[in-house]
């Protein structure tokens, strides 16, 4: 069943989204960057706030990691996605919760980072993150791993994305007729 479905999702072609405005100008970091997005903006207050917060979710991270009998992920390798998803546009106490889960659930290295950055898609829309680390432990409890765990978060998170823009432009076309209706009274 599961290769089944695993089958059906790579095979399925996927329109690409349009790039979010942060991506095209360089604002965004990556998984591979050295600073979150929007960093430059950032007073000097401000990011030593946000680091002095990773530093604490870290902390928190491994005395997790410390009362886990078998890890099959190191902490050390899963503290360094952890800080690639900060990277990428995840919130410090996101990537902590999702690191946490990570190795909760025992997942081999390969499988944590893909949970890691495939979560990191999220950045660029209105999807709250905390609705994608529900998401994405749910699929990592149902038993997804691989290129199947990678797709389905990053469908999902474009899914949930489209979902928030067509209802925001519902919203916005039903406050324009009741503008509209207001005028017509008014005349």
């Amino acid at each position: 069943m599961k290769l089944m479905m695993a089958l059906c999702l790579l095979a399925m072609v996927q329109e690409p989204e349009p790039m979010p405005d942060g991506w095209k100008n360089g604002s965004r970091s990556g998984w591979d960057g050295e600073c979150p997005p929007e960093w430059d903006k950032k007073t000097p207050e401000e990011r030593e706030a946000y680091w002095k917060d990773f530093k604490f979710v870290k902390y928190q991270f491994i005395k997790h990691c410390q009362r886990l009998k078998d890890k099959i992920t190191g902490p050390v390798t899963a503290a360094d996605y952890m800080l690639r998803g900060v990277h990428a546009g995840l919130t410090p106490k996101i990537t902590l919760d999702l690191a946490k889960h990570g190795m909760d659930r025992q997942l081999k290295e390969v499988d944590f980072k893909i949970m890691m950055k495939a979560a990191t898609a999220v950045y660029g829309t209105e999807v709250p993150q905390v609705d994608v680390a529900i998401l994405v432990k749910e699929f990592v409890n149902a038993g997804d791993r691989g290129a199947v765990l990678d797709q389905k978060i990053k469908m999902e998170i474009q899914k949930r994305a489209k979902a928030i823009k067509e209802l925001k432009k519902k919203e916005d076309e039903k406050k324009k007729k009741e503008e509209e209706e207001k005028k017509k009274k008014s005349e």
